[in-house]
């Protein structure tokens, strides 16, 4: 139950068992939890998105509520992480060979106000690592691209931007 024992077991490829989550609730804030709103109970993933030939992680602005992070949305039930991943960051970006590498770390929960939605969330966040193949995108639907825009961002720009994920990141 501390840093040793998780190096060791890293170091040494033994299975952790995740004994507690880690949970994060927004108090303050634009997406803070709005009093009298239902929660949508969802799991979702944080998509941590590699270039294919730089060091550099793609970036999300939301621009209704200045939110910065990662590419993130909920799984279906017909699908896994990679699924679900791929198709958000399809959708989101267009890009489109994004390949999964693995899951990272450990699921994190949190309670938030949910603006596009109009909902407040919990979210059972997993932070998934995806490297992009090459840089051929389709066409962003325009609705989805009045939402956010993209960057290409430093490793340690992106641990700054999405807590949640970097927990586990």
């Amino acid at each position: 139950h501390d840093e040793r024992d998780f190096a060791f077991a890293k170091k040494y490829n033994l299975p952790i068992k995740e004994v507690i989550r880690p949970t994060f609730v927004r108090t303050i804030g634009d997406d803070a939890v709005r009093a009298g709103l239902p929660y949508t109970e969802r799991t979702v993933m944080a998509c941590i998105i590699k270039h294919w030939s730089e060091d550099k992680y793609l970036g999300v602005h939301w621009t209704k509520n200045d939110w910065r992070g990662f590419i993130t949305g909920g799984v279906n039930d017909d699908e896994d992480i990679a699924e679900a991943g791929a198709r958000e960051i399809k959708e989101e970006t267009g890009y489109k060979n994004a390949e999964f590498v693995r899951a990272l770390g450990f699921p994190v929960d949190a309670s938030f106000y949910q603006a596009v939605k109009n909902e407040n969330r919990l979210a059972h966040w997993i932070p998934i690592l995806f490297k992009l193949k090459n840089g051929e995108t389709v066409p962003v639907d325009p609705k989805e691209k009045a939402l956010h825009k993209t960057e290409w961002l430093t490793k340690e720009e992106k641990r700054q931007a999405h807590p949640i994920a970097a927990a586990a990141w």
